[in-house]
């Protein structure tokens, strides 16, 4: 039986922030665009929490869920991983998204993914719930939760978390001794920061072969 494996959706499978942004713009007469986004807190960029879920309620009236475009190689990587893992979605996305983000994910990702977990704001114990060997995600604090766990916290670069230190870096010479090394001295899986699906399905795909079953 084919290990578990988890993967965020906005910012990792689809591109949800232009979207985002355009709607708030749209909304409240604003000139926002994504290089004002240096971290992953919408307050920051100075918008009110209502104006946020305003915003997000807006996307949802407009199907906007289902028409989102998916990131650079997502779709040959997945697949790619399906052959090693059995894959499963954990999105913080509330569940009042899910007709729109079923439909997307039948589109991109048909029978690819099951469990797709929604209000996935506890990562830590999503992935301990499903047993997941690895968690790709773009939240630099859902990596952080995850770090020293069973689970293989995978931190995919947006300008957003640039700043979170992971403790290895896909590139590396060898990363998955470095992985080994850690997770026998700490009982746990460090975080590896990838730049890419190339790096990240490659990441993966060995650690499935060097992972201690």
């Amino acid at each position: 039986m084919k290990p578990m494996g988890s993967i965020d959706l906005d910012g990792v499978l689809c591109t949800f922030l232009p979207a985002f942004l355009e709607e708030v713009n749209s909304l409240y007469n604003l000139f926002l665009m994504e290089e004002d986004v240096v971290e992953y807190d919408f307050v920051k960029l100075g918008l009110r929490r209502d104006q946020i879920y305003t915003a997000f309620d807006s996307m949802l009236e407009k199907k906007a869920y289902e028409s989102l475009p998916i990131v650079d190689d997502a779709l040959s990587a997945v697949y790619s991983l399906s052959e090693a893992y059995n894959l499963m979605i954990s999105t913080s996305r509330d569940e009042s998204t899910k007709a729109q983000t079923d439909a997307w994910l039948q589109k991109q990702f048909p029978k690819v993914f099951t469990p797709v977990v929604f209000n996935g704001n506890n990562k830590r114990h999503i992935m301990q719930a499903h047993s997941c060997l690895f968690h790709v995600d773009d939240y630099a604090e859902h990596i952080s939760s995850i770090e020293g766990t069973d689970t293989l916290p995978v931190l995919y670069t947006r300008r957003y978390n640039k700043k979170y230190i992971t403790h290895l870096t896909y590139g590396q010479s060898d990363i998955h001794i470095h992985l080994l090394d850690y997770y026998c001295k700490h009982k746990g899986w460090p975080s590896v920061r990838v730049q890419s699906w190339k790096e990240c399905v490659t990441l993966l795909l060995e650690f499935a072969a060097v992972h201690p079953k």
